[in-house]
């Protein structure tokens, strides 16, 4: 998608066609693009998201209702990216939004959010009690079955370092290694700004066997992150999140 079609909302996923709401619709799929992308949304698409809570916060703040009921019947019909930037928009503009209209639409944005395996680290806070809350006896994603033993991770050299993870886009960034002293495997968090080498001090955890840590990682993480080596990423234990258009 280029540039022009962020700014006019005329590709085939953010264009809904003519109607008193297809301005509104394009809106909500820009909106919930931008957001699961934050911050590393491209520059046309932040721009755009970033005139839409004001286009609309009068009419969402004077008719809560009435409004949340416009973002509801674009949810139902579009689903997709419209129903997640339709719950965060009403989440943005509402001081309290609350009531069987919200919950529909977040309805739909779960519904969506776990058909592309998007899993909790994409997500706020609130999004996440407001899952454990109305869905308490129920996974969020179902889980991969684990590797068998046989599938080997590539040899570590003596005093190696390999970057594994990168976590984020939200919350925290830190890197996580795994780094091979003489008698055992560590597995090292760095925060932003830390010396690599002072993580050896306080290792996140530590294996004699590679395979034995990798598959603990895997269990630990349980999302793949954002960034994930290919040979860790077998071991998490959730897929890999769709965040296509």
């Amino acid at each position: 998608m280029g540039l022009f079609d962020f700014l006019k909302g005329s590709s085939g996923q953010g264009n809904s066609g003519a109607g008193p709401d297809a301005a509104l619709a394009s809106d909500l799929w820009a909106f919930g693009r931008f957001e699961i992308l934050t911050p590393r949304a491209p520059q046309a698409l932040a721009e755009r998201a970033s005139v839409i809570e004001p286009r609309y916060y009068g009419e969402a703040t004077a008719n809560p209702e009435a409004f949340s009921r416009r973002v509801l019947a674009i949810a139902q019909r579009h689903g997709g990216w419209h129903a997640y930037g339709g719950a965060r928009l009403l989440r943005s503009l509402l001081t309290s939004p609350a009531g069987p209209t919200f919950d529909a639409v977040v309805e739909e944005s779960f519904r969506f959010l776990r058909s592309r395996n998007i899993n909790f680290m994409y997500l706020s806070p609130v999004e996440i009690d407001w899952w454990v809350r109305h869905h308490p006896d129920e996974n969020y994603l179902q889980p991969i079955k684990p590797l068998p033993p046989t599938d080997a991770v590539t040899p570590f050299a003596l005093g190696e370092f390999r970057k594994v993870a990168e976590m984020g886009p939200q919350g925290n960034n830190n890197v996580v290694f795994v780094h091979r002293t003489a008698d055992k495997y560590l597995a090292l968090i760095q925060s932003p700004g830390e010396n690599l080498a002072d993580t050896t001090r306080m290792p996140w955890d530590s294996n004699v066997d590679l395979y034995n840590l990798y598959e603990e990682l895997g269990s630990r993480l349980r999302f793949e992150p954002p960034w994930c080596d290919a040979e860790l990423a077998r071991f998490c234990r959730l897929a890999a999140p769709d965040l296509s258009e």
